[in-house]
């Protein structure tokens, strides 16, 4: 399922309370190589471009996120990319991933919303550093509901 708002798209895998059988092992990848390579053949190649993919896998209590499969492909498509450097920059800004496993058990208290960001160092397009802050402490509150209002 992809979400599209005013051009912009967020892959996206599960809709809350659908029905039918799960295939636990493939949830637990995330299918983020395709959704990230998707992502980068959308690249426009003339400004700054980031990624955002909300990879919608189920809740793993009790493991590091650095452990879990879809952090591993993150990881190898990553280093598959290679380096950025001033000879080779990235062709994105940032690599925005996020997950809200409340989608997989609606009858379980909802665990926190997680992320995770890539920021490359050296990008063909640069991006004011203000607004790269603030898309960063944006993600960084993805999920984050107040006590009080």
């Amino acid at each position: 399922m992809r979400h599209r708002r005013g051009g912009e798209e967020s892959p996206s895998r599960r809709v809350l309370g659908r029905e039918g059988e799960i295939d636990e092992p493939k949830a637990l990848r995330g299918d983020v190589e395709n959704l990230i390579d998707e992502a980068l053949n959308q690249n426009p190649g003339n400004c700054p471009f980031m990624i955002f993919v909300d990879i919608n896998v189920p809740h793993v209590p009790g493991i590091p996120m650095q452990e879990r499969a879809w952090f591993h492909d993150v990881r190898m498509l990553i280093e598959s990319l290679g380096a950025p450097s001033a000879a080779k920059p990235s062709d994105f800004n940032g690599l925005f991933l996020t997950n809200a496993p409340y989608h997989w058990d609606i009858a379980m208290p909802a665990p926190p919303a997680e992320h995770l960001m890539i920021l490359p160092g050296a990008v063909r397009h640069a991006l004011a550093p203000e607004l790269a802050a603030r898309v960063a402490g944006a993600v960084q509150g993805y999920g984050a509901v107040p006590d009080e209002v």
